[in-house]
């Protein structure tokens, strides 16, 4: 943005940001924090609800698929794994209680993946990622935006998203375009897989 507003052929007024999956994310912030100099964003299946709260919808609509299983007890275990990132910022402490939830109930195969599993959730990507819940920069955008999302999309969610991003953006000047025979990078098929 900051480029394109140095180069004397382009309209200052009309830079726009799009992006894809975390890359909407990041839009939506970008627009939020730099109100003046973003005038549009594009949003290409881009989460709107909290990070943790698309983790579990994915785990539910893979297994729906027949890519998986996403049963009560996974689906508990993981809601105490969101809730412990959600709540320690302390990475020994993190890590810590995450060795603790995952161990509980695990087959001897399991405990041998412990260690990497934790490494894994304790990276600084994956817990901002699950803490994140873009819409407080949501709320504060103001320019138009476009948000495009797939029927097929099992990472995230058409109907789970494009509900909340049309209650949160209420009033302001929102087109979505849901395309129900889409995937996650919106090529058109015929199922989720």
């Amino acid at each position: 943005v900051r480029y394109l507003q140095s180069v004397p052929e382009i309209n200052k007024k009309k830079i726009g940001i799009a992006g894809h999956r975390e890359g909407g994310e990041i839009a939506v912030m970008l627009a939020a924090e730099h109100r003046r100099e973003v005038a549009f964003i594009v949003s290409i299946a881009g989460p709107v609800v909290k990070g943790s709260d698309l983790l579990l919808r994915q785990g539910e609509d893979l297994a729906k698929a027949g890519k998986g299983t996403f049963g009560d007890a996974e689906k508990a275990k993981m809601m105490r794994i969101y809730a412990a990132i959600d709540s320690i910022h302390d990475t020994d402490a993190l890590r810590s209680r995450l060795t603790q939830i995952l161990r509980e109930g695990a087959t001897p195969a399991q405990l041998l993946g412990v260690d990497k599993q934790v490494a894994a959730l304790t990276t600084p990507w994956y817990t901002h990622f699950v803490r994140y819940n873009p819409i407080i920069h949501l709320q504060q955008v103001r320019c138009p935006m476009l948000a495009i999302y797939g029927g097929h999309d099992v990472q995230v969610s058409l109907e789970q998203n494009s509900t909340v991003l049309k209650n949160v953006y209420q009033g302001k000047r929102l087109k979505q375009l849901l395309y129900p025979a889409h995937n996650h990078l919106m090529q058109h098929c015929s199922s989720v897989f």
